[in-house]
């Protein structure tokens, strides 16, 4: 219900993934009533507090959980550093799953800018722990890529990504 970048590149991620035989399994905020989809479990959320178009997920709830344990997956992609994200990412290293991350928002510059220059080091910090247990964490650029390593954030590697032109 929502067109952003990681919406974009996930959907993309999951067409290839599915065209390629893989069978994938998304966990993502609830918007409304949208439809039931197959291949998407939605999570409770409410309206991001000044960016209404955006979902914020509920720190509770067993639905990564419960996907985790009626999908079994081999391994799990967390895409956002936010709170959906924080619940994949403990489910998997609960379960002992392989963990891959990506980067897609610059959360420092927001900090900086939204909250102010304070906010930048707990915020930096926080990504460092979080990327810290994947066992790689995709970047869309080499510039990316570098800004993560100088970050702290280990075993960062530059994803490619192309236009569809189909």
């Amino acid at each position: 219900p929502e067109v952003n970048g990681v919406t974009t590149v996930l959907a993309m991620m999951r067409r290839g993934l599915e065209a390629r035989g893989h069978a994938v399994q998304i966990v993502a905020p609830r918007y409304g009533d949208e439809p039931e989809e197959p291949g998407v479990t939605r999570h409770p959320s409410v309206r991001l507090p000044g960016y209404a178009q955006s979902r914020l997920a509920l720190p509770f709830g067993r639905t990564v959980r419960r996907a985790t344990t009626d999908f079994c997956p081999d391994i799990v992609h967390v895409v956002t550093e936010g709170i959906l994200g924080r619940i994949g990412r403990t489910e998997a290293v609960r379960r002992g799953l392989p963990l891959v991350t990506s980067f897609h928002t610059d959360f420092p510059r927001y900090a900086a800018r939204y909250l102010g220059e304070w906010a930048v080091r707990p915020v930096r910090g926080y990504l460092r722990r979080f990327h810290g247990a994947a066992l790689l964490t995709q970047t869309p650029s080499e510039t990316t890529r570098a800004e993560l390593e100088a970050l702290g954030i280990p075993r960062a590697v530059v994803w490619g990504r192309g236009v569809d032109s189909s």
